[in-house]
């Protein structure tokens, strides 16, 4: 299942640009390029949530009709 968080957005971005980070839970406690951090950030737009949310109701209602069919 795909999540998106904001932090798990950003760790997305960040390992895809290549920069080095350090996290623990939702924290990230260090960051190689703390102006890619932001940017990550600054990228989380109302678009890319609503496309994951989206996402997630159509995959909802796919399992939903499964599993009342399987009933």
């Amino acid at each position: 299942m795909r999540t998106l968080t904001c932090h798990s957005f950003i760790e997305r971005e960040l390992k895809r640009a290549g920069i080095g980070f350090h996290k623990k839970d939702n924290a990230f406690l260090a960051v190689d390029d703390v102006a890619a951090l932001q940017a990550a950030a600054d990228r989380l737009s109302p678009t890319i949530i609503r496309k994951q949310l989206d996402y997630w109701t159509l995959s909802w209602d796919r399992s939903s009709r499964k599993r009342n069919a399987a009933g």
